[in-house]
């Protein structure tokens, strides 16, 4: 009967463990633990806000690297088939896009369970736009950056830059725009 509700194992109906998960992604788990108690009157350990929060991200994660997956694969398919039909590069106008785009790339040392550290390595992607109106703080500024995204994963160089190339465009809606034209 639990399955034709919907319902996961323990204690927490579907609604309660969504907004555990949202919580602990903000905040310590502890304060999620505490804030999901002062609203919803729901009592869980902070090793299970741990637990499920974990397991969320773990789910999203090979989500995400199925889809990196699925588009390398095709793009290997369409790469073999270029070189099949011709070993001459291929030529194409190239306009100005109208939209110019900023990438940066970060990494910090994050503490894991068990007094550990590693890096999570950050990239932001967004539109650069000129300033209707100049601030205070700077009013020599002519441009700033818009619609920011972030993509953030615990992985090596490597991994983290193949994540970056098949899912950053697609999730953030800017594969239509020429990477060479980042800033």
């Amino acid at each position: 009967m639990d399955e034709e509700l919907g319902l996961q194992p323990g204690s927490l109906t579907p609604l309660q463990l969504e907004h555990l998960v949202h919580l602990a992604l903000w905040m310590p788990f502890a304060k999620a633990v505490q804030l999901l108690a002062d609203l919803m009157g729901v009592q869980v350990s902070e090793a299970t806000a741990r637990r499920h929060t974990e397991e969320a991200g773990a789910a999203y994660e090979a989500v995400q690297n199925e889809q990196a997956s699925q588009l390398v694969h095709e793009q290997e398919k369409k790469s073999k088939k270029g070189r099949a039909r011709s070993c001459q590069p291929h030529q194409r106008a190239v306009k100005e896009p109208e939209t110019k785009v900023i990438l940066s790339s970060d990494g910090a040392m994050v503490p894991l369970v068990g007094g550990v550290w590693a890096e999570a390595k950050t990239v932001v992607i967004g539109q650069v736009k000129s300033k209707e109106t100049p601030c205070k703080q700077r009013p020599g500024q002519q441009v700033e950056a818009v619609n920011l995204s972030y993509f953030s994963r615990l992985s090596d160089s490597e991994t983290f830059k193949a994540l970056w190339i098949c899912i950053g465009p697609m999730r953030y809606a800017f594969s239509t725009l020429p990477m060479r034209q980042a800033i």
